[in-house]
């Protein structure tokens, strides 16, 4: 559990007097609620309406494979550069969403340290980026390690695109950390587009 700073906005230890950034007065506040994103619980008979091969969780932190479903949004990360360009194709044939390792290790560290825009950029091939797939989750293998939001659990959901590509944003209805994706080389109509088919549709601000 960790607390947030009401002057700061930063995480604070559980049961510290001060903030640790700005020494502003931490007793009063209540514990912050643990809140979505989940780790991942077991198929609900959903179908994975597309694939996004790769994006950027926490605005490009953490290399990531993005499912959306007819329920949630899934997304867990991949294991290397390599990899990562053939994500799609791993995925398409339901072989693996693939689980990071020590090369994954390296190339997270790499991406935090160059804010990870190079590396997504050339990682991506705009080709397999965005792929529509119908497809039931069931097929899909080596899930345990992923990461979900329902999508009844979004308040607000945004695309910001640039040349690079889009930022999708899903703001939780009740409190917690907003879910962040860069997908590199899509463009926003594209994005758009293809959230139109999702439930997320109604919530496009």
């Amino acid at each position: 559990m960790s607390r947030l700073c009401s002057v700061c906005g930063r995480e604070n230890p559980d049961g510290a007097a001060f903030c640790g950034y700005c020494g502003s007065p931490m007793a009063s506040q209540p514990p912050q609620v643990e809140r979505p994103p989940q780790q991942f619980e077991g198929d609900r008979g959903e179908t994975v309406i597309y694939v996004i091969s790769l994006a950027g969780y926490d605005n490009g932190r953490f290399p990531t494979t993005v499912l959306l479903t007819d329920i949630r949004t899934i997304w867990g990360n991949v294991d290397s550069k390599i990899t990562a360009v053939r994500t799609a194709a791993r995925i398409l044939t339901g072989a693996a969403l693939p689980i990071p390792g020590a090369v994954g290790k390296l190339a997270v560290d790499l991406a935090y340290r160059k804010k990870n825009t190079k590396l997504l950029l050339e990682a991506a091939d705009p080709s397999l980026q965005l792929q529509r797939v119908m497809a039931p989750l069931s097929s899909f293998t080596n899930l345990g390690k992923a990461t979900y939001l329902n999508h009844s659990d979004v308040r607000k959901a945004r695309i910001h695109g640039d040349k690079e590509g889009v930022v999708l944003t899903l703001e939780p209805r009740r409190g917690g950390k907003w879910v962040n994706l860069f997908v590199p080389r899509v463009t926003e109509d594209a994005m758009r587009g293809a959230l139109m088919e999702t439930p997320l549709a109604s919530l496009l601000k």
